[in-house]
């Protein structure tokens, strides 16, 4: 019998509906936690799609607060093309 292993990769997150205004401080947090940001996208308002991937250790703990803080919804994610 042949077995695979598949090796998971880092879990990747987007806040979704970021203010404008927040960008900055998000990615100030992502910094400050050792995420690293994928991708942002705006939307025609201006709101803002900042997909991110968690660093290989780090367990997400910090990522309850994320929606009340900067005012956004957030949901794992696949890798944006």
């Amino acid at each position: 019998m042949v077995t695979s292993t598949r090796r998971r990769g880092p879990a990747q997150y987007v806040a979704i509906g970021l203010p404008p205004d927040m960008v900055d401080k998000l990615m100030e947090q992502l910094d400050e936690e050792g995420a690293i940001p994928v991708r942002v996208e705006h939307d025609d308002e201006g709101a803002a799609l900042v997909f991110f991937q968690l660093a290989s250790w780090d367990s997400g703990a910090w990522l309850t607060s994320v929606a009340q803080r900067f005012g956004c919804g957030l949901a794992p994610c696949r890798a944006p093309a």
